[in-house]
Order: C-alpha cells, then structure tokens, then sequence
C-alpha cells in the first residue's frame, strides 16, 4: 500500500514534530488542521 496523503489533526507537541520531518516527503500532500492561533503558527 502507498500513502499519497497524509493529515495530521490537533497538532501539539509531537504532531508538530511530525509535520517537521514529512513536509520534506510529503510537500504539497501533507495537511495540517488546525484552528484560531495555532493554525497561523504552523
């Protein structure tokens, strides 16, 4: 199975960790939901 998409949800601490190491992978195919505050800073 190949992944072609990948979300990550609420991320916190150690989803912000993930988004550091898949956005060289992924690029355009990674998404990040998040909301208010948080949404602008990641």
């Amino acid at each position: 199975m190949i992944i072609n998409r990948v979300a990550i949800i609420g991320a916190g601490a150690i989803g912000s960790y993930f988004i550091a190491g898949l956005s060289e992978k992924l690029g355009e195919n990674l998404w990040v939901i998040a909301e208010g505050d948080r949404r602008e800073r990641l």
